[in-house]
């Protein structure tokens, strides 16, 4: 009777979590988060990454872990396993605890937590994952998406201009502060599609598109598409992720660990010369290379005159109340955000240390990772070299629940 009764609950769960898994593959980038009231604001300015957000996929994923959670406690059962989870979470909690924007920085990074035991659920129990169902839901976002992103740079502004469906911010040429410049193209508004910023529009698109190479159904048409997309995002760090990506499935004997270790050479040589680039005729004629480079100067500066911080962090997202005094006064506190980097990001948040731990953990997953997985770290550290939303932009963590899985569905590890 026991043995019918724990059949019956299995098989229900599972085909609740293929309900679940269906619902976020269906609306993979709707939904741009619901924001929660009131505002957290810096001396009166409003924030963007300090509002508390929720967004519906996030919601599916709690569902899921909850039907979950005696599979996922079982998991971390061994001692190892669970050595590792208490000492990342040591940090975490270190770094909530030290914030001074408690609820923010809790659900942030229960999020974190849950997309991780999520991931490593649908490893364990592919069986849930309806494999089909999820590539032709890539496909057809390969391509809603480079015609809503076509039509978002025609028309200069927003197709359907809406916020809570779409996530649509409705730009248009009257509004201030629209124009922009961004790396290759200038002077335009990019195309938001249902994105915050067209460099998220383009990160996504890649990691979508990487997704697909992962199922071994990926398509000359959708790499067409995607350069299509990167080229009128004007986003040279996604395109030149995309293009080092395209050369090594052409050339997979240049993947090699020397090149992330020329990665993060330049991570710390950047840090180190920002002065010079702060006074570049580069940053001069870039707005957005001035930015990236004043943020890593002003991070630097206070990594050496707090080392016991620098090591253990300086509590989550307090980097907006700490350094805001020491902006140029022609910041626009509109695009008042994090270090355009997510080491120097992560080394705010959590401290040297974690980030440490993060990379011994990237080197055992590279080191034993077949050529897919190798190719994905070579890409976020590529990316997040540059800009930091890989951490910090919902609708690309959401994605972070279905890579492991695809990394080893079809490619043996």
């Amino acid at each position: 009777m026991f043995l019918n009764l724990k059949k019956y609950i299995e098989t229900n769960v599972n085909k609740l979590n293929s309900i679940l898994i269906l619902l976020i593959t269906l609306i993979f980038p709707l939904n741009q988060q619901y924001h929660l009231r009131p505002f957290i604001s810096v001396e009166g300015f409003i924030i963007d990454y300090l509002i508390l957000k929720i967004s519906a996929q996030e919601v599916i994923i709690f569902l899921i872990l909850v039907l979950n959670l005696v599979f996922i406690i079982k998991f971390f059962r061994n001692l190892r396993i669970l050595s590792v989870l208490l000492l990342f979470l040591t940090f975490i909690f270190l770094s909530v605890l030290n914030s001074r924007y408690t609820l923010l920085a809790f659900y942030d990074n229960l999020i974190w937590v849950l997309i991780v035991f999520c991931s490593i659920l649908f490893i364990k129990k592919p069986e849930i994952i309806k494999q089909d169902v999820v590539v032709k839901s890539i496909k057809f976002w390969l391509i809603f998406l480079v015609i809503l992103g076509c039509f978002q740079f025609l028309n200069q502004g927003s197709i359907f201009n809406n916020y809570h469906i779409f996530g649509e911010y409705p730009y248009s040429e009257n509004n201030l502060f629209i124009k922009q410049r961004n790396t290759l193209l200038s002077d335009f508004v990019p195309s938001m599609g249902i994105f915050s910023h067209s460099n998220i529009f383009g990160a996504y698109y890649l990691f979508l598109l990487f997704l697909l190479r992962c199922f071994k159904k990926d398509r000359v048409i959708f790499h067409i598409f995607g350069v299509i997309v990167f080229l009128i995002t004007g986003s040279l760090p996604v395109l030149i992720a995309y293009c080092i990506w395209f050369l090594l499935l052409t050339f997979p004997n240049l993947l090699n660990f020397r090149l992330i270790f020329l990665i993060l050479f330049l991570n710390t040589f950047a840090l180190f010369i920002t002065p010079n680039l702060i006074d570049s005729k580069v940053s001069e004629n870039n707005y957005s290379v001035f930015r990236r480079a004043y943020l890593l100067d002003i991070s630097k500066e206070y990594f050496i005159n707090n080392p016991l911080k620098f090591l253990f962090g300086f509590g989550y997202m307090n980097y907006f109340s700490i350094v805001k005094n020491d902006l140029w006064d022609y910041e626009i506190i509109r695009f008042f955000q994090p270090p355009h980097n997510i080491f120097i990001f992560i080394i705010w948040n959590y401290g040297f240390i974690f980030l440490a731990l993060g990379f011994c953990l990237f080197y055992k997953i590279y080191k034993s990772g077949n050529f897919e997985t190798k190719v994905f770290i070579l890409l976020v550290l590529i990316l997040g070299s540059f800009d930091h939303y890989i951490v910090t932009n919902h609708q690309i963590q959401i994605l972070g629940i279905l890579i492991p899985y695809s990394l080893i569905s079809k490619n043996k590890v």
